[in-house]
């Protein structure tokens, strides 16, 4: 499922329209012939970003350090309120699951954090666990099933850095604080993650118990990962994507775009 940011579009979830994100909400029919825009939803301030359930509803949060998260049905061409859960939403985090089932959310920067929730598609509303998560990018598996929620900023007790999470919302275990993007594979069981201090490539074995100290899942592979070819770019401003097979890694930065085959 795409998941716009700002000056990122990707195509609406019925696949008619481009869709573009900044301090609006953009609609772009790609047949015009002038490509012109009018906002759909004008925010005012600050960016967002947003990704697709598969019911054709975009969840978009606030990834300034302010309050904000709302639903748009791409469909219906309305907008669509998610609840309080939702729009206590705070410098957020959101990814969706492969399938399009879930979208995850989460919020960052605030002590405590509002817990991790999710919109879960098939009931057509938001539902907030018990978890309290800080984190402001998210990455799932083909399910929902697992969740990485990494923290690019912040880290309060009692979210966990780079945790990784089941369906419920339990926590299972980490990865290192040097992550700086990641990836899980179709089926949840490894994280391939970019880290921020070596510029490599490194896989990690999820199925497997963590250290009981770190709280760390184990690496596969060659330790300390391996490097891509040419480098992405700043590693911050890194995108990754996994092929539906599970074999291929893409990584797009200001630097270049990355194909990076896995072992």
């Amino acid at each position: 499922m795409g998941a716009p940011e700002a000056g990122a579009p990707a195509l609406s979830p019925d696949g008619t329209r481009i869709v573009a994100l900044g301090t609006s909400l953009y609609e772009i029919d790609p047949d015009s012939a002038t490509l012109s825009a009018t906002p759909t939803i004008s925010f005012g301030a600050n960016n967002w970003r947003m990704a697709f359930a598969n019911d054709g509803v975009g969840v978009l949060v606030n990834r300034a350090a302010s309050w904000g998260c709302v639903g748009y049905d791409f469909l219906a061409r309305r907008t669509v309120g998610l609840g309080a859960a939702c729009a206590d939403t705070y410098g957020g985090g959101v990814g969706a699951a492969g399938d399009g089932r879930r979208v995850v959310v989460t919020s960052s920067g605030l002590s405590p954090n509002p817990p991790l929730g999710w919109y879960d598609a098939s009931a057509g509303a938001y539902v907030a666990s018990a978890t309290q998560v800080g984190a402001n990018w998210i990455a799932a598996d083909r399910t929902g099933a697992r969740v990485l929620a990494l923290n690019d900023f912040y880290s309060y007790v009692p979210s966990y850095t780079n945790g990784v999470y089941d369906a419920a919302a339990t926590y299972l275990g980490s990865l290192p604080a040097t992550t700086a993007r990641a990836v899980l594979s179709p089926g949840g069981t490894r994280a391939y993650a970019l880290d921020h201090a070596a510029g490599r490539v490194r896989t990690y074995d999820l199925a497997a118990t963590p250290d009981p100290v770190t709280h760390l899942f184990p690496e596969l592979g060659t330790a300390g990962g391996v490097a891509p070819s040419v480098s992405p770019g700043a590693h911050a401003g890194v995108r990754m994507a996994l092929s539906a097979d599970g074999r291929t890694l893409f990584l797009a930065g200001d630097g270049n775009f990355v194909v990076f085959p896995l072992p």
